[in-house]
């Protein structure tokens, strides 16, 4: 009678374990789908938050891309304007270089003439005092009008 106990004890509590160990099994199974929607969730909110930082990404790189070309535009264009600004500098000192050489050999003609004038003034002025002395002299005036005639006709050559 004891042994039939024992037995009906030993299945009752086989029994017992086999219900638990399936209770597990289901709560584990439960769970595990519990964890693996969780996991989806996380996942599918990390997804959108990381479509969100990509579209975010492409918009401020086509802002840059934007700004980039304008940069590049005025580049182009300040570097055009320099070289127009070395060109139009280059001509202009061209221009006062020819002025400068050309003002130098006007002064130099300018000093030449000067200097002409200035032996044409003493020239004139030994002519003038010739004459004069000639017209002032003692000989009678007739002769000294043939001979004031005489040295006007000679300077005249």
């Amino acid at each position: 009678m004891i042994l039939a106990i024992l037995k009906t004890l030993l299945s009752f509590a086989g029994g017992l374990l086999a219900d638990a160990l399936e209770l597990a099994a289901v709560i584990w199974s439960k769970a595990g789908r519990l964890i693996a929607t969780v996991l989806a969730v996380g996942l599918g909110c990390l997804a959108l938050v990381q479509c969100g930082e990509i579209k975010t990404l492409r918009t401020d790189n086509l802002d840059l891309q934007g700004q980039r070309n304008d940069l590049t535009d005025r580049l182009d264009a300040c570097q055009a304007n320099s070289q127009r600004l070395e060109t139009a500098l280059a001509e202009q000192s061209a221009a006062v270089d020819a002025l400068g050489a050309e003002s130098a050999q006007r002064l130099a003609r300018a000093n030449e003439a000067v200097q002409r004038a200035a032996r044409g003034r003493q020239e004139a002025e030994r002519r003038a005092a010739a004459l004069m002395a000639a017209a002032n002299g003692p000989a009678p005036v007739c002769e000294r009008l043939l001979d004031l005639d005489a040295m006007i006709l000679e300077q005249a050559r």
